[in-house]
Parts: structure tokens; C-alpha cells; sequence
């Protein structure tokens, strides 16, 4: 992880937990 990363990067990472997560389930 960086010291900071761009809000993009971090919104799809989010996006692909959510995602992850949901076919997970």
C-alpha cells in the first residue's frame, strides 16, 4: 500500500471487495 493512493484506486478496490463479497455469499 501506498502512503497515498488516488481515490480511484481506492474505489475500485472497494468495488471489487463488494463484488468478491457478493459472489462469495
Amino acid at each position: 500500500m501506498v502512503k497515498a493512493e488516488p481515490p480511484c484506486a481506492l474505489l475500485n478496490f472497494i468495488f471489487i471487495f463488494i463484488r468478491l463479497g457478493i459472489l462469495y455469499f
